[in-house]
């Protein structure tokens, strides 16, 4: 029943916020109770990460929602989060021009972090037992949110329509 009940305040707090009704919502209320933060924690830093995000890139598509959720998790500074996906993001365009766009975003977003959980605010490996066991719970909710994400995505809005051979697993060697 707590469980229901943080979803149900996540809901209440993040359509209050202006999040309009819908899939998103109902995701985004899911998914952010899982960190072991306070709803309101979470949802102060999902605000921070959007505000930085639509900043950057203007208006949000619903693709770039998931992205957000798995942010969330991290204990840095929103802009700082999104500095660093951006640079990610970038890395990904060069590497794999052909999946700019939702695709490299969220790979992006995984990254992002993967880099950053193991870092403390000033750049430094995490190595305090009691830190080490905040970012081993921020790494379970990652891995469960991710899952989650992964279910509800359809690929075919979010795949390029050229160079699909690049998104195929790497061949053997001839």
């Amino acid at each position: 029943m707590v469980v229901v009940a943080r979803a149900e305040d996540a809901y209440q707090q993040l359509h209050d916020s202006g999040l309009a009704k819908g899939t998103q919502l109902q995701l985004a209320a899911n998914l952010l109770p899982i960190a072991t933060l306070a709803i309101s924690e979470s949802l102060f830093r999902y605000r921070g990460l959007k505000f930085h995000l639509e900043t950057s890139m203007g208006a949000l598509g619903e693709e770039v929602y998931g992205a957000l959720y798995i942010l969330t998790f991290l204990d840095h500074p929103p802009k700082r989060i999104i500095e660093w996906l951006f640079t990610v993001n970038g890395e990904l365009d060069l590497v794999n021009p052909d999946s700019r766009g939702p695709v490299n975003l969220l790979i992006a977003a995984d990254l992002t972090f993967l880099d950053l959980v193991r870092q403390d605010h000033y750049h430094q490996p995490i190595l305090e037992p009691h830190a080490i066991a905040r970012m081993i719970d921020a790494l379970h909710a990652f891995h469960v949110a991710s899952a989650v994400l992964v279910s509800q995505v359809e690929t075919a809005s979010i795949l390029p329509t050229k160079g699909l051979d690049s998104l195929a697993w790497p061949k053997p060697f001839a």
